[in-house]
């Protein structure tokens, strides 16, 4: 007899948890009463290991419960965690129950608020879960492919044998989350515990991280931060979950730490109190107090509990003492001070001059308030390159995921497929990110591979899928940070601020001390070089084979092969230039597609200045015959330009 014929000698949905058990669909999962030998032999030839336990209702009564896997190491965690405790609806249980039983973190803070509250889930997809979930949710989704798939083998065993109709099983909602069925509850996605694979003698102390969509312990911004993927809890495929890969690394690093003082490196000085804390999951005791995590060059300092080196020595980032209570070790902070950047990673790009070498060109460095003459402008110990990394990645990392129009948003773009960095062998989504800034009509693309490089201090990426996944660190710094305007570069001897030098407005009859000075709600600057651009742009084109007009003001273009990339927005621009013939007065004037392409977003100087210097005002404005009529009635004094406005009223 096939081991799968015996399904039908269980209830039907101990015998469809056990499939998703038995195909690790759930790593870990729980029946809400004692089993009978012949269940436990069932279980058993599935490959399952199985472990009773009891819990304690409020009035001390036992209840029994059996937890199954595929490894003993989840069970004896789970145990070791539950056994014996008394059964609660407290947030903070609800949470870590929850979280256990691999219950997306998203719906396990919806119910906490207000259980089953609708949502956007069938019935009949809702009856096969093992959770209420919240609208919406992403991670639901994905589970229920895979619950589908296996439910429905579940019902073709017993139909075919049993000959009847199975109906949906019971709605969770009679029953709360802790305990979502009467009969049963799983692990759907935990990678945390599943990495425990060969580490017997770890003995993780789980707590649940916020915002952590793989479960494995590390939170989304923990992620960005070090480099790793927010979807795969193993992204260096050696059978231990990230979250405890870091937390013990961390643990290790700072053990290893200088215990005094050192002038040029970082050092642990332990500040012991008089007391001392539990610990939550072992309740060992440990002194109350703290370490100061110091790097004297860097200026920087993290006070980490001595709960929380513990918990780290136990493979979690998060902490839980009777003094600190619950909190998690500063990921950002300890890397900052700890493991900055990984020059093994370091991707040589192509950037021109560099004249003090440190991976940043000298066109990039000005815009990143760094020195080209000095590769450690700060001279903290970290090279400008990989400090202007950290502090994008920083940024980044707080970046929100969802739709707004005040500020920059993060869209990710997954795809069914991986892709290997060549230097650590980690493995990453294949997938992208997009950053947009609505402000700004910028988006930026992202690779993940980009992001882990990015993490290790390296602006030039690569991987087997995206063979050149360099970045332009300028660019990504205006998408997170701009609130608009970016291509309108200062310029020295604008008192106004308007985009135009005092010596300029002079020459054109404007006011150098009023940035609008015709008060139409449009900065100066801004507003003529739209007109300007504008004006080009209708300009006829006769280029080579064309006979040019001997009436009319137009353009020759010299379009040549080669392009230079905004710095700015990323754009490549051709290197070439146009020039605007007025072939009745005889004169000429170049401008450089690089200067145009500035132009179109409202402004005069590029940020290539050594090779693109600031265009030509007061000749556009001759030979494209703009005229300025300035109301003589003052105040305030109109500006009227002989072509139609583009801005809207309240562009700047």
């Amino acid at each position: 007899m096939d081991r799968f014929d015996k399904l039908v000698r269980l209830p039907f949905e101990l015998a469809y948890l056990a499939l998703l058990t038995s195909y690790r669909i759930k790593h870990l999962s729980r029946w809400e009463s004692s089993l009978t030998p012949e269940a436990l032999d069932i279980l058993g030839g599935l490959g399952l290991e199985t472990a009773p336990l009891s819990r304690r209702t409020l009035f001390g009564r036992r209840v029994p419960r059996v937890v199954f896997s595929r490894s003993s190491l989840y069970t004896e965690s789970y145990i070791k965690r539950f056994d014996g405790r008394r059964l609660s609806r407290a947030p903070r249980d609800v949470r870590l129950e929850g979280w256990h039983f691999g219950y997306p973190s998203c719906c396990i803070e919806q119910f906490i608020r207000k259980p089953y509250v609708k949502n956007n889930i069938s019935k009949t997809d809702q009856s096969i879960l093992f959770h209420w979930a919240c609208s919406g949710c992403s991670p639901t989704e994905s589970l229920l492919r895979d619950y589908r798939y296996v439910h429905d083998e579940c019902v073709r065993i017993f139909g075919v044998e049993r000959g009847v109709e199975l109906k949906p099983m019971s709605n969770p909602s009679r029953s709360r989350l802790v305990q979502s069925l009467p009969w049963a509850a799983s692990i759907a996605a935990l990678a945390f515990l599943p990495a425990l694979h060969g580490m017997a003698d770890i003995d993780p102390h789980v707590l649940p991280a916020p915002d952590d969509s793989d479960f494995d312990g590390l939170s989304y911004a923990e992620e960005r931060l070090l480099g790793t993927c927010p979807t795969l809890n193993d992204v260096d495929v050696n059978g231990v979950a990230d979250g405890i890969d870091m937390s013990l690394m961390l643990h290790d690093l700072i053990t290893a730490l200088p215990t005094s003082p050192i002038p040029d490196g970082p050092y642990a000085i332990e500040i012991p109190m008089d007391g001392l804390e539990q610990c939550a999951v072992c309740g060992e005791y440990v002194n109350m107090g703290y370490y100061e995590i110091i790097h004297p060059v860097r200026g920087l300092q993290v006070d980490l509990p001595v709960i929380a080196l513990h918990y780290l020595e136990h493979g979690n980032i998060g902490y839980d003492g009777d003094v600190h209570g619950e909190g998690r070790a500063d990921v950002e902070g300890l890397k900052s001070i700890l493991f900055p950047s990984d020059p093994a990673h370091y991707h040589v790009r192509y950037v021109g001059d560099d004249t003090d070498s440190d991976q940043l060109g000298d066109v990039e460095e000005p815009l990143l308030d760094t020195e080209k003459t000095v590769p450690d402008t700060d001279n903290d110990s970290l090279e400008d390159a990989p400090q202007v990394a950290e502090r994008l990645l920083s940024l980044l990392s707080t970046i929100p995921r969802e739709v707004r129009t005040d500020g920059p948003y993060i869209i990710e773009h997954e795809e069914r497929g991986l892709e290997t960095c060549p230097v650590c062998g980690d493995v990453m989504n294949m997938g992208m990110m997009e950053i947009v800034n609505p402000l700004e009509g910028l988006t930026v693309e992202l690779p993940y591979i980009a992001l882990h490089f990015l993490a290790h201090g390296s602006h030039g990426a690569y991987g087997d899928v995206h063979l050149n996944a360099d970045m332009l660190p300028t660019v990504i710094d205006v998408v997170l940070n701009s609130t608009g305007g970016a291509h309108r570069l200062p310029v020295t001897g604008d008192t106004d601020l308007d985009g135009l030098t005092d010596a300029e407005e002079t020459s054109l009859g404007l006011e150098p001390g009023n940035p609008d000075t015709d008060s139409d709600g449009i900065y100066d600057g801004p507003e003529l070089a739209m007109v300007l651009h504008e004006a080009v742009e209708s300009l006829p084109v006769c280029g080579f084979g064309c006979t040019p007009p001997d009436d009319e003001t137009y353009i020759n273009p010299f379009v040549v092969y080669g392009t230079y990339d905004c710095l700015i927005c990323g754009e490549m621009i051709n290197m070439g230039y146009m020039s605007i013939i007025d072939p009745v007065a005889g004169k000429t004037v170049n401008l450089d597609y690089y200067n145009h392409h500035f132009m179109s977003h409202g402004g005069f100087s590029t940020d290539r200045p050594d090779l693109f210097e600031r265009t030509d005002i007061a000749a556009l404005v001759d030979i494209l015959k703009i005229t300025l009529v300035v109301d003589e009635i003052p105040p305030p004094r109109a500006m009227l330009w002989n072509t139609p406005n583009p801005f809207e009223g309240t562009t700047r």
